[in-house]
């Protein structure tokens, strides 16, 4: 298997947030070996275990109803007191896709809340963008809106992994971020 570094990440002493690292692009020789390799990789990623340590949860949330972004920061502060109170939270939140997008390309986030309808960029738009950067494929999405089957089938087809019908309710919200955490976070199944 082939790869070419694609990006750098270097430690920041004045930002200790931001997480070091390196972008690998793969190369490779046809669509199964791609298949397999994605498969392999997934299967050897191990939840990440919350621990004392005190290590950064960042949420980018992607929401142009002011009212509608605060009912969501409220649900995300009641996860994280909940379930990852060991962590130490930061939620960004932005109005419009170019805003999230240019955010997404310079920051690390464990989860994205976004909306569909949103000004100059719609969510399909948005997602389709996160995932075609390293950070990006991974990164749990949670698509929301009204719209009905169509919007919710859209946003599947542009890469979200879950999607909520607004109005949302706490309860829905808060269900559906531990779904999405549960894939990378250990929490969830055993009451931490």
């Amino acid at each position: 298997l082939s790869g070419v570094v694609r990006w750098r990440e270097p430690a920041d002493p004045d930002r200790p947030e931001k997480i070091p690292g390196v972008g690998v692009e793969f190369l490779f020789a046809d669509e199964l070996q791609r298949e397999r390799i994605q498969h392999l990789v997934r299967s050897l990623q191990p939840p990440v275990t919350v621990s004392a340590s005190a290590v950064p949860f960042r949420v980018l949330l992607v929401e142009d109803n002011a009212f509608v972004q605060e009912l969501f920061q409220f649900s995300v502060n009641c996860l994280h007191e909940e379930h990852l109170a060991a962590t130490i939270l930061t939620v960004r939140s932005v109005t419009d896709g170019p805003e999230a997008v240019e955010l997404q390309a310079r920051e690390f986030f464990d989860l994205a809340i976004v909306d569909h309808f949103l000004p100059t960029m719609n969510g399909c738009e948005v997602i389709q963008r996160f995932r075609a950067t390293e950070r990006g494929a991974r990164l749990p999405i949670l698509a929301v809106s009204v719209g009905g089957e169509e919007i919710k089938r859209l946003a599947y087809d542009c890469g979200a992994d879950l999607f909520l019908d607004k109005p949302v309710l706490h309860t829905q919200l808060a269900g559906a971020l531990l779904v999405l955490l549960a894939r990378t976070w250990k929490i969830g199944s055993d009451g931490e």
